[in-house]
């Protein structure tokens, strides 16, 4: 009996401590670009390297032209692109690097208001290449019904 007890008590032991060795993959600021030009186009957008998509979300205004690709984001950082998009985020630990796990879901959550920054992104003038963000129309779509 207190073989048995001993060896459950040592094979929670060892999965807990392999529960607690799992690596989380933080995300830098061209992979959230990545990920924020996915979450603003409404068709398949462009595959795009991180450097060129970063290069493509600082044309837009969202992120600071002074941001590396090869930067990790930060909570700061992540609360500052969102706030450009009209979206209060407010992290608990700002200088916290913020996980791909928690981009991924942080843009799933706020995806309609991305999406209705996005109207207001494609009327602002840009160019043919970057039609992709509103299904190659060439004009925002507004969400009213006159």
């Amino acid at each position: 009996m207190k073989k048995g007890l001993f060896v459950v008590v040592m094979m929670l032991g060892a999965s807990l401590l392999l529960a607690n060795q799992t690596s989380v993959v933080n995300v830098t600021h061209g992979e959230f670009s990545v990920l924020l030009l996915k979450a603003l186009s409404t068709k398949q957008p462009p595959q795009l390297t991180p450097d060129k998509a970063l290069a493509r979300v600082q044309k837009y205004g969202l992120m600071p032209s002074s941001w590396l690709s090869a930067g990790l984001m930060t909570h700061a950082e992540l609360a500052q692109v969102f706030k450009i998009m009209g979206v209060s985020y407010i992290p608990a630990d700002p200088k916290a690097p913020v996980s791909k796990p928690f981009a991924e879901a942080i843009l799933r959550r706020y995806l309609g208001r991305i999406r209705a920054y996005r109207g207001w992104l494609v009327s602002s003038g840009f160019s043919s290449d970057d039609a992709f963000l509103d299904g190659n129309h060439g004009e925002a779509v507004s969400p009213s019904k006159f």
